[in-house]
């Protein structure tokens, strides 16, 4: 068991800039709600949070399911949940568009789920899926080598929290002008 929990979201963000887990964690810095984030938090309320479960044939589609578990030290708040012939899948819904290829760090977020889903209902997630507003659906193959990579990513993230170290910015400096905790790093 960790002593630390980590969220999908925090695996998203620290995939994004591995420094916005310092500011969370370490620095427990509470930031202001960005234009975009403003804008994802109105999109999931209206369409999303509003829904509980859909049913169709074999099909059961559960959402806004926070399920944590404790003995892998994750947790994650479902948009939406497959159950299908007793098989499970997670579904991401995204305000932005998708261009050529899927964001790594919105892929990191499908994974956490996948392994949270794997672990709480005995099962083998193998794909999950992200939804880019109404435009896009994209089915996103799920391996034990991308669950292995969370596994590694979590033991960095937890020296990051642990040993109290600011990681580096991310090299994409064009990230940075809407990240909401600019204020506090400032890419010093």
């Amino acid at each position: 068991m960790s002593a630390i929990e980590f969220t999908a979201e925090d695996f998203r963000q620290y995939t994004y800039c591995p420094r916005i887990i310092y500011f969370r964690y370490v620095s427990r810095i509470i930031p202001p709600l960005t234009y975009k984030m403003q804008k994802g938090q109105e999109y999931h309320n209206d369409k999303i949070r509003r829904k509980t479960q859909s049913k169709k044939k074999d099909t059961t589609i559960y959402y806004n399911q926070f399920l944590v578990d404790e003995e892998l030290g994750l947790a994650a708040l479902f948009d939406a949940i497959v159950e299908e012939n007793n098989n499970y899948y997670p579904i991401e819904f995204k305000t932005g568009k998708i261009h050529s290829e899927i964001p790594k760090h919105h892929f990191m977020q499908l994974i956490v789920q996948a392994i949270i889903l794997d672990h709480i209902y005995h099962t083998e997630v193998v794909k999950g899926e992200i939804r880019y507003g109404s435009e896009k659906r994209v089915e996103i193959a799920i391996t034990l080598a991308d669950k292995l990579a969370i596994l590694k990513k979590q033991f960095e993230m937890l020296i990051v929290v642990i040993e109290e170290n600011l990681p580096p910015p991310t090299p994409h400096i064009s990230k940075c002008q809407d990240c909401e905790f600019w204020l506090s790093c400032k890419r010093a």
